[in-house]
């Protein structure tokens, strides 16, 4: 799989080229889960950031919960949406304590 060329194509504005990427590295999103947070903190485009938070919240790995967390300061509301999400279906309590607070703090959040 080249990976390099995954990450484009999730970054692209086309949506079937994204949904295939999506699809082809979930499976493996583990294995690759350096290359995509890489990716997903030098992405500027709030869109495309989301997509990469979305992606590796399938990951369910207690490492990520760092990052979810410092996204959560995020201005683009679908990167705020994605890292709740993360945080709340991640295995650890820690995540899933980080993303009550957060809603409880920020109601706009609610569910």
């Amino acid at each position: 799989m080249d990976i390099k060329k995954i990450i484009q194509e999730i970054c692209s504005e086309d949506p079937m080229t994204f949904e295939n990427a999506f699809h082809t590295i979930l499976p493996d999103v583990k294995k690759f889960k350096n290359d995509l947070v890489h990716a997903m903190k030098h992405e500027k485009n709030g869109k495309m950031r989301a997509r990469f938070i979305e992606l590796l919240g399938h990951c369910l790995d207690e490492s990520l919960i760092e990052d979810f967390e410092k996204e959560l300061s995020n201005p683009h509301h679908d990167v705020v949406s994605w890292s709740l999400f993360a945080l709340e279906n991640n295995p650890s309590p820690k995540g899933k304590n980080i993303a009550k607070k957060f809603r409880e703090e920020n109601p706009e959040f609610s569910e």
